[in-house]
């Protein structure tokens, strides 16, 4: 229950009330599916990732940084970078390495920080030497890749908008901010991080159900992966609606599992064994002796 108020108290994840039933529908769709179901839903996912960075690939010879189908390569790797450990987890090598292709061609430094995170967690308790190594690769990738961009400039409209109404926020429906960026007026729907965006949407209070969702999730989830990754792309990114549908089914995995502990398994012939024993004892104690009755 707990986790179910924890993913409800997300309200900020679209840009308006259909975005946010739409993905909150879809969290409570796959929390009552069966585990086949589940794996069903995991391998369109992963096959359409698949499809994704081999669109990024034809793309490279006219594209500097491919964005695959989103208008964002920094989408395409944010979308990329946890769905490289839910394919791992599985098993499934081909979405693994394509997805793997999908971040290198993005050239995300998000998305290369979140697969070093990634790989850090799940290396960490095998070899910390090496899983240090990684970590450092993939901070090194990142500082590489630098580039001279506005996001600064954006982080910073968005703290001030936020801190102008710091406890409840905006709304879902945020107005437009207006800046300056390089000398030229911008229009901001969003400020390309999701706990900012909520901040700017929720204030205080959404920013506390996000650590709270985070927080649900990491103890749950065992510091999954493909959780890690998609938290720290979500610091640089606000993300597209793939993204987002990652996660919620993440979550809705979480729970569903999460639930599935909980309910004891009841064999549905125990009534008729309890009421043969109650039977047996009864003539027993009428023949003048006791019945002993091995269960199994």
């Amino acid at each position: 229950m707990r986790m179910y108020l924890a993913v409800l108290s997300l309200a900020v994840v679209g840009r308006g009330n259909l975005g946010l039933l739409a993905l909150v529908c879809w969290f409570l769709l796959l929390v009552e599916v069966s585990d086949r179901q589940a794996d069903l839903v995991w391998r369109v996912i992963l096959w359409a990732s698949i499809g994704c960075a081999l669109l990024a690939l034809v793309q490279l010879p006219w594209i500097g940084r491919p964005p695959g189908p989103f208008g964002s390569p920094n989408y395409l790797g944010a979308f990329a970078a946890p769905l490289v450990f839910v394919a791992w987890q599985r098993g499934h090598w081909v979405a693994a390495g394509a997805n793997l292709l999908a971040v290198a061609l993005s050239q995300s430094r998000g998305a290369i920080l979140a697969v070093g995170a990634g790989l850090v967690a799940v290396l960490w308790r095998r070899s910390r030497w090496l899983s240090g190594a990684i970590g450092a690769v993939a901070v090194a990738g990142a500082v590489i890749l630098h580039r001279p961009d506005a996001r600064l400039q954006v982080w910073q409209i968005g703290l001030h908008l936020g801190l102008a109404r710091p406890l409840t926020g905006w709304g879902i429906d945020h107005p437009d901010a207006i800046g300056t960026m390089d000398g030229h007026l911008a229009i901001l729907s969003h400020f390309w991080s999701v706990p900012l965006d909520w901040f700017v949407a929720t204030g205080a209070i959404g920013l506390a159900a996000g650590v709270w969702v985070a927080g649900e999730a990491w103890v749950r989830m065992n510091h999954r992966p493909a959780l890690i990754a998609w938290t720290v792309c979500g610091l640089f990114l606000s993300g597209a609606w793939p993204t987002w549908i990652v996660l919620f089914t993440l979550l809705a995995d979480l729970v569903r599992r999460d639930v599935a502990h909980r309910v004891p398994v009841v064999d549905q012939h125990q009534p008729l064994l309890d009421s043969g024993v109650r039977a047996l004892r009864a003539e027993g104690g009428h023949g003048g002796g006791d019945v002993a009755v091995d269960r199994p």
